[in-house]
């Protein structure tokens, strides 16, 4: 190899480093896809880290290394775990065209677990003021 690209390789090099330096201090979050049904229909969901983790009950980090760690069992078990509870979800929707095509993206903004209790109390609320 000529020196400028002896040269060139350790620019490239230290360049590398540095970025991967960096890179090692990530951490983890979610991006989460999930589908969410009521009684009334069902919609995929884009869900990010906050809710994410509190519908799955563990941080990315926890399943990342139960992912690298090979804890296939553990890790299918985080999503079977999470399935088929109740949750209020407050949800953003936006209409957007794709390759000339129009679609809905919708994007749950919170979610609280729900308080039976709560949301009884509300809605006799609400039937009493309607009902006045």
């Amino acid at each position: 190899l000529s020196p400028v690209c002896l040269g060139s390789l350790r620019r490239a090099a230290s360049i590398n480093a540095e970025y991967m330096g960096n890179y090692t201090d990530y951490i983890p979050r979610y991006i989460l896809r999930l589908k969410i049904a009521d009684g009334t229909s069902t919609e995929w969901v884009n869900m990010y880290n906050d809710e994410a983790v509190k519908i799955l009950g563990h941080e990315a980090k926890e399943l990342e290394t139960m992912y690298n760690n090979k804890e296939e069992a553990r890790f299918n078990q985080v999503f079977k775990d999470a399935q088929h509870k109740a949750w209020n979800f407050r949800c953003r929707a936006k209409q957007q065209e794709y390759q000339g095509e129009m679609t809905r993206r919708i994007d749950a903004v919170s979610a609280t677990e729900v308080n039976y209790v709560d949301d009884s109390l509300r809605m006799c609320q609400l039937i009493e003021t309607l009902m006045s």
